[in-house]
């Protein structure tokens, strides 16, 4: 992964209108982490995202998915 793009290294990336897509196959039982340093101006929410797509045992999917940690972030209404 490129620390600066935040995307998984050979994942194909589309970027505009504000939003970036990626995807990835999962190839270990280990958990995989990217993480997205924060930019000039505060322009991203993800700070870390951490996915299991697969485990050593035989837990049926109960543990798979992906969790985002995100920056701090200021609401003002």
């Amino acid at each position: 992964m490129s620390a600066d793009a935040g995307i998984p290294q050979g994942a194909p990336a589309h970027r505009g209108g504000g939003h970036a897509e990626a995807s990835y196959t999962d190839t270990g039982h280990s958990n995989d982490v990217w993480g997205f340093p924060q930019l000039p101006g505060n322009t991203r929410i993800v700070q870390t995202l951490t996915c299991v797509g697969d485990t050593s045992g035989n837990e049926a999917g109960t543990r798979t998915g992906c969790e985002a940690v995100l920056h701090d972030l200021t609401l003002t209404f």
